[in-house]
Parts: C-alpha cells; structure tokens; sequence
C-alpha cells in the first residue's frame, strides 16, 4: 500500500513540475507526503499566487474586484429561496470567520416535501379566439388566432427547492461552486483564465457539483502550478 502511494505521490508531483533527483523507491514516504503537501495541497505559494490573481480582463470587466460591504456571519440567510438571487450572482451577500465571501448561499434538498415557491411573470397580451374552418371533404380544423383583444396574462414557474452555494476563498484564485461537501471551480471563470476552453490543458477534470458541471480543484491548481514552474524555467512570467 505504501508503494502504491509513494507512486501516486510521486506522479503528482512530476504533473506539478517538480524536477526528481532520484528515483521514486529512494523517497521516503515521509518526504514525498510533505513535498506534496508543499507543492501541490496548500494554498499556492506567493509567486502562482500573483499569477492567479492577475485575472483576465474580461474577469475583471465582468467581476469587478472591491471589498464588499458585506456583513461577517457563519450563518446562511434562512429566508433566502433558490434562485431567489437570479442575476444577482455577483453581489457578495456576506462574509465567514473563514474570510470566503458568499454571493449565494447553499440551500440542501430537503428530505421531505415542502410548499414550492413560484416565479410569477405578468405582462400584457393579445388575446385569442378560435376560428373554425370546413374543407368540405368531412374535416373541421380549428385554430387559435389573435383577437385584438389586450388583456394581463400571468404565467407561475416552480422554482427548485434547492441550489448550490457559490463563494470566493482568499485562498484561491477561481470562484468555487459547493453542494454537500463537493466542490469545483466556476466553469466559465476557469475557461476565462486559460484564455479559452479550447486552450485548457489536457489533465482539467469535469466534475458535476449539484447540478452544475465544474471543474475539479485540484487539477486547475496543478495545471496553473506547472505552467507557473514552466514560466519560471524559462525566465518569463504568465
């Protein structure tokens, strides 16, 4: 078992860029854990974490960075509803002791039924009436026409009983999408900082978070790791 994990250690390490000078069997077990605790786990050290930070301009367009006059509180807001925030996303809601600031908070499938809540869209239209036309050959077709007619029309949509929580952590370049204990980064933020899908290196996973698909954590941060330490060979900077 501890060779098996020596390897894994090992293989994650060279992804993340580190340069061995002996083969994987001469590590200590004890060695290769903090080499990969250091390098790949942790935060990311101060010179990715600049790199992280320099956003694409269209994040920066899109997602403007301030200090939110938000409150600090641990406690979710038990009165918001899903998708009660819609195109709101961006608007920090509130701060934890953990420094992560919420623009949505998380709201869990309940185990048993609850009232639905409803969306309710009111706008004026044109009403209809019905027109009934004869072939001759025994058929009737009916149809619905507009009658001229402007009367309020008003359409209720179910809204989810749930969603998922979406935050920003200091600690962390992307913002991450969160549903019962899994997380992933925001796709579209993702895609922005490598410049576009198609340019995404080859080891970025799809996760599903709830129902939205993102992409795993920490195959983002080892791609940025081992772009960075590419960079950094080379004597340029990202």
């Amino acid at each position: 078992m501890s060779q098996t994990e020596r390897a894994a250690l090992y293989n994650e390490l060279k992804e993340a860029g580190f340069e061995p000078t002996k083969h994987y069997r001469e590590y200590a077990i004890d060695e290769l854990r903090k080499l990969h605790r250091d390098m790949v786990t942790t935060p990311m050290p101060a010179g990715v974490d600049n790199v992280m930070n320099k956003m694409s301009e269209a994040i920066r367009a899109e997602h403007p960075e301030r200090e939110p006059s938000v409150p600090i509180s641990n406690e979710a807001d038990p009165n918001e509803m899903a998708t009660m925030r819609r195109g709101k996303e961006d608007e920090p809601i509130r701060i934890d002791e953990q420094g992560r600031i919420w623009f949505q908070e998380e709201i869990l499938k309940s185990a048993t039924a609850r009232p639905r809540g409803y969306r309710v869209f009111r706008e004026i239209g044109t009403g209809t009436k019905e027109v009934t036309v004869e072939d001759g050959q025994g058929y009737t077709e009916t149809f619905e026409v507009p009658s001229g007619e402007r009367k309020p029309l008003e359409v209720k949509v179910g809204v989810p009983t749930w969603q998922v929580g979406i935050y920003k952590d200091p600690r962390l370049p992307i913002k991450v999408i969160t549903y019962r204990n899994a997380h992933g980064y925001d796709r579209e933020e993702v895609e922005a900082f490598f410049g576009g899908a198609d340019l995404l290196p080859e080891n970025v996973v799809d996760i599903y978070v709830g129902n939205l698909m993102c992409y795993d954590i920490r195959s983002v941060n080892t791609a940025i790791q081992r772009e960075f330490n590419l960079q950094q060979r080379k004597g340029t900077s990202i």
